[in-house]
């Protein structure tokens, strides 16, 4: 998708080339033109696609989550077969550790997925 937007971006920037004579009132318009092009194309297919992407990053960094809370704490068990404290201390750090990095790498993920253009409009 930068690669498409870059690409729009710069045809419509490549008019207001510098060594030819243009007016304010031609500048403007040659900007309003860029920006209302670029909201069609985002606003319509790019923004489709990236809220799909932004679902698949949802099920990719749940799904490493749940793994991580189905993996055994360890075998530490006391006589009654319950864990010890040493166990769940251990479990809600490894969980705690583990929701931070899915939220982390979704949140690096998704941005990173999201046109430079849109982060970044001017």
């Amino acid at each position: 998708s930068d690669a498409i937007v870059g690409a729009m971006s710069a045809s419509f920037l490549a008019l207001l080339d510098e060594n030819e004579p243009i007016t304010d009132s031609d500048r403007e318009w040659v900007k309003a033109q860029r920006r209302q092009a670029l909201e069609q194309v985002v606003g319509t297919g790019i923004h489709r696609l990236f809220h799909l992407h932004l679902q698949s990053l949802r099920d990719h960094f749940g799904h490493w989550y749940e793994l991580v809370l189905d993996s055994p704490l360890g075998d530490d068990f006391d006589t009654e077969g319950d864990a010890s404290q040493k166990d769940q201390h251990t479990g809600k750090l490894q969980r705690q550790k583990a929701a931070r990095q899915a939220e982390e790498g979704f949140m690096k993920a998704a941005f990173g997925s999201m046109p430079k253009i849109c982060q970044h409009p001017e």
